[in-house]
């Protein structure tokens, strides 16, 4: 078992869970009344993880090479075109859908409203395929799987169930088409992206 790997995992629910168990049991009136926006916090609990995971087994280098992947950029137009606009794509496509079949046009206007926190009980998963697919593709770049993961946010959040339905079937499905055409080891063209720590080699620098 990679023990890195369950130390990450253990330490980023640790450090969420410390967030999300107080905010529960406030809601069920079972200790007194917490701020509900705490629970922006209990979101960086995997990110804190991976630094310190990162100092703890690979010190300094290690650390700039993780910094280095979250501030990767050069990773052509393309892939910006589809971290940036392919949620945006589906949430239109979903307005469309509620326009028509509820006549509600109102909600072209909410993109990125946030009605609600955006559900990931039902579709986490998916969301990891997708995310894996763009990091691993992109040379290693967390920082594309963040921007497109704030533009799904953004599409998801609008409150209105039929945008939210489509904006879910189309994650869903670009997860299955990715599996399917990519493989299960990388769910990408390109080869599993690593830290040089994880298995002691260096991955080469992406092609652009």
């Amino acid at each position: 078992m990679n023990r890195k790997l369950v130390a990450y995992f253990t330490l980023a629910y640790a450090l969420s869970w410390s967030v999300f168990v107080p905010l529960a049991l406030a809601k069920q009136n079972v200790i007194a009344p917490i701020p509900a926006w705490l629970h922006i916090l209990g979101a960086f609990g995997p990110f804190v993880s991976a630094f310190v995971v990162t100092v703890a087994t690979t010190g300094r280098s290690g650390v700039r090479e993780l910094l280095g992947r979250i501030t990767r950029w050069r990773i052509g137009w393309i892939w910006w075109a589809v971290a940036l606009l392919s949620p945006v794509v589906l949430f239109f496509l979903g307005a469309l859908v509620a326009g028509i079949v509820a006549g509600d046009w109102s909600v072209m206007g909410q993109f990125g409203a946030m009605a609600e926190l955006p559900q990931f009980g039902g579709v986490g998963g998916w969301l990891v395929w997708v995310l894996t697919w763009l990091y691993n593709s992109t040379g290693g770049s967390v920082l594309t799987a963040i921007v497109w993961h704030g533009t799904y946010n953004a599409a998801a959040a609008s409150g209105n169930g039929v945008v939210s339905a489509v904006v879910t079937a189309g994650v869903i499905g670009a997860a299955i088409f990715i599996a399917n055409h990519f493989g299960l080891e990388s769910f990408s063209h390109r080869e599993r992206q690593m830290l040089s720590g994880c298995h002691g080699r260096k991955l080469h620098s992406p092609r652009q």
